[in-house]
């Protein structure tokens, strides 16, 4: 065909581009089942029999144009323009390259070569299958490095329980708005299976209050804690052994093993108490919220050191010592008094 005669590779290094894109989910149908939580740690899991993903790839990464919110996520106002006569797609904004010949903006036999009438579009497909939603303890600080290396954990988690990498389990992350803030949003995890419909599989990890699901986080951590990274010179955060992955590629800059252990740690804790509730949606972030707010004043005692007249030691298991002009005060975080306790340090 003439369309197939024109298509040529004349270079042996093709141009690599990154696109704008999203995934969007939606819970259909049938109500969320093996529904527990753990209220105290901000952590919870359900199986969802059906949940909608929608990806909506919206055109080349542009650093130059503005964004919109969408969804409570910034999106860059991109898209790809094709000829509407011809499909051919043309980047008015894109740079000369050296060495390349322009791209064209039709195919050789477009019609509408006179009227040159072009469209925007984005490029949209949607999947329909059974996923796992877990609520995880992170609400706004540092929300992106957490996040990132949460997912990253729990990819690990899945190739070490299954002994290889199920490839048709797409780990993601969403989140929704929350009543108890007007900034702070409720995180989420999600295993999906890219199946249509679904195997079944994710149904197994979630029965017996989600044995297989922790067993699967132990697996995480195991790995984590004796991989050989940790003792590599120079000394690095993560690696292809552990946390890294290609589906990572992006956020490579934020893994760090340390992270993701500490996190892990807390979401294993919580199944020593898990509840049932009608969905994970309904589960309360204070107790996040009240915990990242500690760990910033924590975080903001940690800083005193550096000042003149400051001595700020590390007691560990969070504890601190703050001596300032001979006297000290010992900070221990989550700390319970009854009515007739008084703390004196």
């Amino acid at each position: 065909r003439q369309r197939d005669a024109v298509v040529s590779d004349e270079t042996e290094d093709p141009e690599r581009a990154f696109y704008e894109t999203h995934n969007f989910y939606e819970p259909r149908g049938e109500a969320p089942r093996n529904v527990w939580v753990n209220p105290a740690v901000g952590f919870g899991f359900e199986l969802l029999p059906s949940l909608k993903l929608r990806r909506i790839n919206f055109g080349k990464l542009d650093a130059r144009v503005d964004s919109s919110d969408l969804g409570g996520r910034p999106v860059a106002n991109v898209a790809f323009v094709v000829c509407e006569a011809c499909g051919q797609v043309h980047d008015p904004n894109a740079p000369a390259s050296p060495g390349r010949p322009p791209r064209p903006r039709h195919r050789p036999s477009c019609p509408g070569k006179d009227r040159e009438r072009f469209l925007p579009i984005h490029l949209y497909r949607e999947l329909e299958s059974e996923a796992i939603r877990l609520v995880v303890p992170v609400a706004t600080l540092h929300a992106e490095a957490r996040l990132a290396n949460l997912r990253a954990a729990l990819r690990l988690g899945l190739r070490e329980f299954y002994g290889g990498d199920p490839e048709f389990l797409n780990v993601d992350t969403c989140d929704e708005p929350c009543d108890e803030s007007d900034h702070a949003r409720r995180r989420y995890l999600l295993v999906q299976d890219v199946v249509p419909g679904g195997t079944g599989l994710l149904a197994e990890l979630t029965e017996d209050k989600g044995a297989k699901l922790r067993r699967v986080l132990e697996a995480a951590h195991d790995a984590i804690r004796r991989c050989s990274c940790q003792s590599r010179q120079p000394a690095v955060k993560a690696c292809y052994r552990c946390l890294y992955a290609y589906r990572e590629q992006r956020a490579l800059h934020l893994l760090d093993r340390r992270i993701a252990l500490e996190l892990v740690e807390q979401m294993l804790s919580a199944f020593d108490d898990l509840t049932q509730i009608r969905t994970v949606g309904e589960l309360g972030i204070g107790s996040i919220l009240e915990s990242e707010l500690e760990q910033r004043f924590r975080q903001l005692l940690v800083s005193l050191g550096e000042r003149e007249g400051f001595v700020v030691e590390d007691l560990g298991h969070e504890q601190l010592r703050i001596t300032v002009a001979g006297r000290s005060w010992r900070f221990h975080p989550q700390v319970t008094l009854g009515e007739d306790e008084v703390l004196h340090q």
